[in-house]
């Protein structure tokens, strides 16, 4: 008998190829099933994420709102005050962004990096009516009514600097010894004090004498403020007595800081007579500007009357 050939049909896929296509659809299943899951991630974690980590890199606020100002700082080394050219792009920045109503944006970015950064570069883009003369924009930005645009704050004079560097201050205020040091920190810069420019030659003390002293014994008064004089004069003479001599009452100081506080003052300062009514008057006008004094005063008058002649 004679066995004939059966001719076979195409083979099927191997169970080694139906396995792996009946896993990958299991696969394919349970991703369907942890998608929107997934979606729900990204969306409200990943992306929000990756937004936050962008933006604590990327600084566009400051560069496109105030862009002259941004630029023109760059050659700023950090050291003392900006150049004029930096004030003046700052004023043309602000008077093209108080117009177009984007102030807000970098105001808000500056507020982060130092408090009450918002308030400050709002008021004075509110008040810069007109750009300032050359020359002349950093006098007029820094040109602010401290009654009504600078809030004041009470510290004890040791922690000061500390209120500063915490950022709870932008600025302080005191007298020497404290100040003193505090401008030999490289982190702070010194904006004015009593001994330069005007201040330079007018007196920072007064003698206060009782009307009673005045009219019982006018001799004895005459005594005590010619010796104050006298003893001005002899520690003008010899700063490193003087600073002896007050050593006892900073003793967190040496000698040898307060002999150099001493040479940047000017104690030999002593205005009489009309000279010192006239400086009196003078800072009678700078007290009615910040409200101290009633602004109805009449400043020489207050000054006369307030002075005696004692020659």
């Amino acid at each position: 008998m004679t066995a004939l050939p059966v001719a076979a049909g195409p083979a099927g896929p191997s169970l080694k190829v139906r396995l792996r296509r009946a896993e990958r659809a299991r696969q394919w299943r349970a991703f369907a099933l942890i998608g929107p899951l997934l979606l729900f991630l990204a969306f409200t974690f990943l992306i929000p994420l990756a937004g936050m980590l962008w933006r604590s890199v990327d600084d566009w606020e400051v560069p496109r709102v105030l862009p002259r100002t941004a630029a023109a700082i760059g050659g700023w080394d950090g050291a003392g005050l900006p150049a004029e050219p930096v004030y003046a792009a700052l004023a043309e920045d602000l008077m093209q962004a108080y117009r177009e109503r984007s102030t807000a944006v970098a105001a808000k970015r500056l507020n982060y990096a130092q408090q009450g950064f918002r308030t400050l570069l709002m008021s004075t883009a509110r008040q810069l009516k007109a750009m300032p003369p050359e020359g002349g924009a950093r006098d007029a930005l820094a040109a602010i009514d401290p009654a009504k645009d600078v809030e004041w704050r009470q510290y004890p004079a040791d922690l000061l600097g500390l209120a500063v560097e915490k950022r709870e201050i932008q600025a302080l205020a005191d007298g020497d010894p404290l100040v003193w040091r505090h401008t030999k920190n490289p982190q702070m810069v010194e904006i004015t004090n009593n001994v330069c420019g005007e201040f330079a030659t007018r007196t920072c003390c007064l003698v206060g004498l009782r009307g009673s002293l005045l009219r019982d014994n006018r001799p004895a008064a005459k005594a005590l403020t010619t010796a104050l004089i006298e003893a001005q004069h002899a520690a003008y003479a010899d700063l490193r007595a003087a600073a002896a001599a007050y050593a006892p009452f900073a003793p967190k100081f040496p000698v040898e800081e307060l002999e150099a506080m001493l040479r940047s003052h000017a104690h030999n300062v002593t205005p009489t007579g009309d000279e010192l009514r006239q400086q009196l008057a003078l800072y009678t006008d700078e007290l009615k500007s910040v409200s101290v004094i009633k602004r109805s005063t009449d400043s020489q008058r207050f000054a006369g009357r307030i002075t005696v002649d004692l020659a």
